[in-house]
């Protein structure tokens, strides 16, 4: 579904992604996990085309994306959920859903909120006047609205008391359910691993281990070294 290949990217003269490659297979749940500063923002960001790689590849169903702009990328069929939601503060619930709402998409309003049931209770509150969980769904309900085959998720759980994180996996699993493909940027070790079908370990830019999420469970290495398990 996604692959990137040898990707360098950069913040002006600092050299953050340096040679990051990895696939997200059709209908698996990819995690991508290191410590705060190792570069995973900056993957999701090179992904959608807000920080364009300088050298590598990003093939999304074959086609490269690495040149485009983050509208195209979008209607290709990628949803975005990016780190802290960056919801409207002004529009209702209703409102956000309307506006991302795509033509001949199989997700309606109805569809969303009979997938996410707390946000009917919602409808008409503002961006602002939402819990952080509350904020998290309708970050990915919006998303779903573009109707993409493929979610990247940057820090869903980031902020978010330990019942409401249980909500948001269990509304990840039932997005997986539905057959998308997931790639997904985490701090909470356990939460991502319950989900991921496969995992990553990135460390300062680069990708440092690849496998089964019982793999780097059994790897005290990685875990110390990396993760700070």
């Amino acid at each position: 579904m996604l692959q990137l290949c040898d990707i360098h990217t950069y913040y002006d003269d600092s050299h953050v992604l340096q040679g990051v490659s990895l696939q997200v297979p059709e209908g698996k749940v990819v995690a991508l996990l290191g410590r705060n500063g190792a570069g995973k923002t900056t993957t999701m960001r090179s992904i959608m085309g807000l920080t364009p790689p300088r050298q590598g590849k990003i093939l999304f169903r074959g086609q490269e994306i690495q040149a485009m702009e983050p509208y195209r990328i979008a209607n290709l069929g990628i949803g975005y959920i990016p780190q802290g939601r960056r919801l409207f503060p002004s529009l209702t619930v209703r409102e956000h859903l309307e506006v991302y709402q795509k033509k001949g998409s199989v997700w309606s309003v109805q569809r969303a909120l009979d997938t996410f049931p707390r946000l009917k209770e919602r409808l008409d509150n503002h961006g602002n006047e939402l819990s952080g969980g509350e904020q998290q769904m309708l970050a990915i309900a919006r998303a779903l609205m573009l109707n993409p085959v493929m979610l990247v998720m940057d820090e869903p759980t980031e902020g978010l008391a330990p019942l409401v994180v249980r909500e948001v996996g269990r509304l990840i699993q039932t997005v997986k359910q539905e057959g998308f493909s997931i790639l997904l940027t985490e701090q909470k070790m356990r939460f991502a691993l319950d989900l991921a079908d496969e995992v990553y370990v990135m460390s300062k830019g680069q990708i440092v281990f690849h496998g089964l999420p019982q793999e780097l469970l059994e790897n005290e290495t990685v875990k110390q070294t990396y993760l700070g398990v």
